[in-house]
């Protein structure tokens, strides 16, 4: 198998595609096994997630590699967030909490429920 490409995606689009493989019957066991854990570190559905990827790339003037990372920490504070984004990149007051209710609006609510039961 050749490499032709390789990119940087979120966790709900990596669980996608690792979906597709296990409809398919094509998986292997750690194929499964990375599903289930993504499945559980999930805060987005797919099509979200790269919404939201795209929306911090083109509103918020992040990289992909950042608005990913986003994506998948799904962070809940401003001390949350910026840790993620660069210091040379530096956002207002207004623009991260346009972020989080970004992120908020957009999570699975299973994801809210599963870690209240937890907690």
């Amino acid at each position: 198998m050749n490499i032709i490409e390789s990119t940087i995606i979120s966790i709900p689009e990596a669980k996608a595609l690792l979906e597709a493989r296990i409809k398919e019957g094509n998986a292997i066991d750690l194929q499964n096994i990375t599903y289930k854990n993504l499945s559980e570190f999930s805060k987005f559905d797919v099509e979200k997630a790269k919404l939201i990827v795209e929306t911090l790339k083109n509103k918020f003037k992040l990289s992909h590699e950042t608005a990913v990372q986003i994506v998948n920490i799904c962070p809940e504070t401003v001390e949350e967030l910026r840790t993620l984004i660069p210091p040379e990149k530096l956002l207002s007051k207004d623009e991260i909490t346009q972020i989080l209710k970004l992120l908020d609006e957009n999570k699975l609510k299973s994801q809210e429920t599963s870690l209240q039961s937890t907690g």
